[in-house]
């Protein structure tokens, strides 16, 4: 199993959308797919339309529950939840030896899943140092702008960092999102991306999109929501760069 942690410390990127609609994407190339929300906020478990009840992967890192008792399909992906129980764990585990490797002790028995999609929280708490640990690889969501640069090369600099507890972590790739081909400023953030990191941008660029900003709010990915809109074109061609490079 591959396991892809979506991470970005700047929020409003569409981190969970990207994390979201790949993972339903990937089902559609015939993964198997298992989803766990990190974000004490619950975007992703939202956005598949399920409310934060019942177990979660709060009680799942506590031992309490067992992972066939948290996971829960929708739209053919498994989905460890989330709850606002989880904004308490930097301070409930401090001083729990190996906190780090929670939620990869929590979701090492997954049957059957050829990848796991991780949605972190905006911060660097434990939630996301976890994810860090658990993952093979991370992509990134970046919105075409001039801050998300600076972002960016921070971003990179946790990545190297986190090599400490995770040597075999790498970035999968970086994404743009709510892209505008029309827009000067979108061309020339991509331009800058491309030059300082060519092998990692993805071709596949998000387009601006109401059904994308809609979506979620009916609790559906795009592929559900709208079929046919340019959001889920869009996805389905960065899900094949994400199947492409993460399983070659």
């Amino acid at each position: 199993m591959r396991t892809i942690a979506f991470l970005n410390q700047k929020g409003g990127v569409g981190k969970t959308t990207v994390a979201v609609n790949v993972a339903v994407g990937l089902t559609r190339l015939g993964r198997r797919v298992v989803a766990a929300d990190l974000d004490p906020q619950g975007h992703m478990t939202r956005s598949f339309g399920v409310e934060p009840e019942g177990a979660t992967l709060y009680e799942l890192m506590k031992g309490q529950r067992t992972l066939a008792e948290t996971l829960l399909e929708v739209e053919g992906v498994r989905l460890a939840p989330a709850s606002m129980e989880l904004s308490g764990v930097d301070t409930e585990f401090a001083a729990q030896p190996g906190k780090e490797r929670l939620v990869a002790n929590a979701l090492a028995a997954v049957p059957d899943a050829d990848a796991c999609i991780l949605d972190c929280p905006p911060n660097l708490g434990l939630l996301t140092v976890n994810a860090l640990a658990a993952a093979d690889s991370i992509v990134i969501p970046v919105q075409a702008e001039y801050l998300a640069l600076a972002g960016l090369g921070a971003l990179m600099d946790t990545v190297e960092a986190a090599r400490s507890i995770n040597a075999g972590l790498s970035v999968l790739g970086i994404v743009l999102t709510r892209y505008n081909h029309r827009k000067r400023l979108c061309r020339e953030v991509a331009g800058a991306i491309r030059s300082h990191f060519p092998e990692l941008i993805f071709e596949t660029r998000i387009r601006e999109s109401v059904a994308l900003a809609e979506a979620p709010g009916f609790g559906q990915s795009i592929f559900a929501y709208s079929p046919r809109s340019a959001g889920a074109l869009d996805f389905l061609g960065l899900s094949r760069e994400v199947d492409a490079r993460g399983f070659a």
